[in-house]
C-alpha cells in the first residue's frame, strides 16, 4: 500500500426488511401488480454531524409469486427527508402500502430488479447511489403487469452499506 492510496472502508451496514432487520419493510403478496410499499423512517448515521458518508452499496433480493414474466422489475427509491423531515415525493414514514405511483418521480431512483427467470426463484441486484441526506424512506414499486410479489416477507431484502474513502487502509 503505497502514501496516497485510497480505500474503501465500510461503515455498518442498514438493513430494510419485515423482521430481523434495521428497518421494517413488509414487502409480500400485498404488493399487487402496480403497487408498492414502504419503509419506516431510516437513520442512515446515529448521532449525525456534517461528517458522514454520501456513497452507499446497495443491495436487493426480490422475489415475484409464478406469474411473473422475464422483463418485469421492482422499482427501488428513497424519498430522503429535508432539514425539516419533509420527505420527496410527500410519502409519509411508516410500514405500509405506497400507492401514489406519480409520488416516484420526485424520489431518488435507486435501481431495479428485474425477473430473469419465468419460474419462481430469488432475484437479485445490487449498485451504488449517492443520498445526501441522512434520514430516508424506502419505496420499492412492483411494476409487473400481473404478478404480485410473494407472500413470504421474509422474501425480501435490502441493504444499505457505507462506503467512505479513506487515506489509511
Amino acid at each position: 500500500m503505497g502514501s496516497g492510496d485510497v480505500y474503501i472502508k465500510p461503515g455498518t451496514e442498514i438493513t430494510f426488511q419485515s423482521a430481523g432487520g434495521t428497518v421494517l419493510i413488509t414487502v409480500n403478496a400485498s404488493v399487487a401488480a402496480g403497487d408498492g410499499a414502504k419503509s419506516a423512517l431510516a437513520t442512515l448515521v446515529a448521532g449525525y454531524t456534517d461528517a458522514r458518508p454520501d456513497e452507499y452499496r446497495w443491495t436487493c433480493k426480490a422475489f415475484w409469486a409464478a406469474s411473473a414474466v422475464v422483463g418485469e422489475r421492482l422499482g427501488i427509491f428513497l424519498a430522503e427527508a429535508d432539514a425539516d423531515g419533509n420527505l420527496d415525493g410527500g410519502v409519509s414514514a411508516g410500514d405500509a402500502a405506497f400507492t401514489d405511483e406519480d409520488g416516484l418521480q420526485n424520489m431518488l431512483f435507486v435501481g431495479n430488479v428485474i425477473v430473469t427467470n419465468a419460474t419462481e426463484e430469488q432475484e437479485y441486484a445490487s449498485g451504488v447511489v449517492r443520498i445526501t441526506s441522512n434520514k430516508v424512506v424506502l419505496v420499492v414499486w412492483n411494476y409487473s403487469v400481473a404478478a404480485t410479489m410473494h407472500a413470504t416477507a421474509t422474501n425480501f431484502e435490502f441493504k444499505l452499506l457505507p462506503t467512505p474513502l479513506n487515506e489509511e487502509a
